[in-house]
């Protein structure tokens, strides 16, 4: 059957990626510097031995052969999938797949000396080459897809989601929260205290523990340490990682929280289509929004925070930063930052925009490379009211993305904080004691919510589809700006 020959390739191409998956994870945590040369050639090899098994010709004739088969809806959809894949990677050559591998990988091993000695001019020829093989990549896949070159690269990172439904979404961010930015920092009182210093292994120890409270399996994961958190491997052997700060906490635990959330969709993915392009996550505007929904709508709640307030004393000590009152302050501080990953729910989306409009400028010529810093803090004027200037590891240095070459990937972190604040507005409704089940620290009932609407669909729906099912609604900013109005002005 054709079918059944499709999903043996295809499942075989799974295990080759989630080796690569596990030398990634190695590569960002516990390698050896001197490894970086070998572990590059390795990963750029596995790439091009997966993209090979695609490339098979046969495999074309065989979706055409296995649409007259008698398939269940399930196998429908991972079919149309399957078929989706094979066109895209037809249009690469193994060449391509390797240099570009090899590339980011590089570049990717080379950025943390880069961004920790603030050398934007040594980091430029790279970057440029980045862009380049991306601008390559991005015309095979417009022509595949049909799409504007950037749009196709959004579309790796989120099919469906593209610039046409993005930039009215991005315009009202950009409407609506400087005066929002203003009001609140306005009506913010004082300052709060910064928190205690915590020994690394003494943050650890709380981390697990708010994991096991989420319901990690740590059967099927565990936790590292990385320059940049990040979860990653397969739902059966998840990945995570975070950074820690003695002078600090609070961004080693809320990273930590951050990437649980995408771990939990991971494991609650559906087990009978692991192997399988139906069974994986949707794309990543779907992905941030499962991280953020636990981050940022769950985990900066007063319900959470007054749960994790005696949590903390007893990790930690007694401390007056400790207090519920300090606690709540810090957690609801909003103040324009430089660095994205520490920036406070309300002005994160304006980092976003900032990116996403330059990676547009550098797709379609507007901007050159040598450009990007003065652009980068221009706009960073503009939408925050800050500018780092020559400090480049606090401005366009200082994500991993550009390096790792994953243009395109920027905007899914703010479709997902969207889609966070639809999921809870709707979740709320359904779940009358979610705010007791916070208050002890009882997760089940939020995950089973998530499981059944949300993570065991896999990727059977399409991200608007599926916002659509659970919400009645389109991606949009309205549940998100609300909840900021509510918790911080109301």
């Amino acid at each position: 059957m054709s079918y059944k020959d499709l999903s043996n390739v295809f499942e075989k191409y799974n295990h080759i990626q989630h080796i690569n998956g596990v030398l990634y994870w190695d590569e960002s945590s516990m390698m050896p510097k001197g490894g970086g040369s070998i572990r590059s050639k390795a990963i750029a090899t596995l790439n091009t031995l997966g993209h090979n098994m695609l490339l098979d010709l046969t495999l074309i004739d065989k979706c055409s052969a296995a649409k007259s088969e008698s398939l269940e809806a399930w196998e429908e959809k991972n079919l149309a999938l399957m078929e989706r894949q094979l066109k895209i990677n037809q249009g690469f050559t193994p060449d391509f797949i390797e240099r570009k591998s090899l590339l980011a990988s590089k570049c990717e091993q080379l950025w943390p000396d880069f961004k920790k000695n603030n050398d934007w001019n040594g980091f430029k020829p790279y970057l440029q080459k980045l862009v380049d093989i991306s601008i390559e990549e991005s015309k095979i896949l417009s022509d595949l897809l049909e799409l504007n070159p950037y749009d196709a690269l959004l579309d790796k990172y989120e099919p469906g989601l593209l610039m046409e439904h993005i930039d009215p979404v991005f315009d009202a961010l950009k409407k609506e929260l400087p005066q929002l930015v203003q009001e609140i920092t306005k009506k913010q009182k004082s300052k709060p205290q910064p928190f205690c210093k915590v020994p690394q292994e003494k943050q650890r120890s709380l981390s697990l523990f708010l994991m096991k409270k989420l319901g990690f399996d740590f059967e099927r994961g565990r936790l590292d340490t990385s320059p940049h958190p990040f979860c990653g491997g397969d739902p059966r052997d998840v990945r995570l990682t975070t950074k820690y700060h003695e002078e600090d906490f609070s961004s080693s635990i809320m990273g930590v929280l951050h990437e649980t959330g995408h771990a939990m969709y991971e494991q609650g993915l559906p087990q009978k289509w692991l192997d399988q392009p139906v069974g994986k996550a949707i794309g990543m505007a779907a992905h941030e929004s499962q991280s953020l929904f636990i981050e940022m709508q769950i985990c900066r709640s007063e319900e959470f925070i007054q749960f994790l307030q005696p949590h903390l004393e007893e990790h930690f000590g007694k401390d007056t930063s400790l207090s519920l009152e300090n606690l709540r302050q810090n957690y609801r501080n909003v103040e324009p930052g430089f660095i994205r990953i520490d920036a406070d729910e309300v002005t994160y989306p304006l980092h976003i925009v900032l990116r996403y409009e330059l990676e547009r400028a550098l797709f379609d010529g507007s901007l050159k490379v040598d450009d990007v810093a003065e652009a980068w803090n221009s706009k960073m004027e503009t939408y925050l009211g800050i500018n780092p200037k020559d400090q480049h590891s606090k401005g366009c240095l200082q994500d991993v993305h550009w390096p790792a070459a994953l243009f395109g990937y920027f905007p899914s972190y703010t479709l997902g904080a969207l889609i966070a604040a639809q999921l809870k507005e709707t979740m709320q409704k359904a779940l009358p004691n979610m705010k007791q089940d916070l208050l002890s620290g009882d997760f089940s009932n939020i995950f089973k919510w998530l499981r059944s609407n949300f993570h065991e669909h896999g990727s059977f729906y399409t991200t608007p589809e599926l916002i659509q099912k659970i919400t009645g609604q389109s991606v949009s900013e309205k549940a998100y700006l609300d909840n900021i109005r509510i918790r911080y002005l109301g």
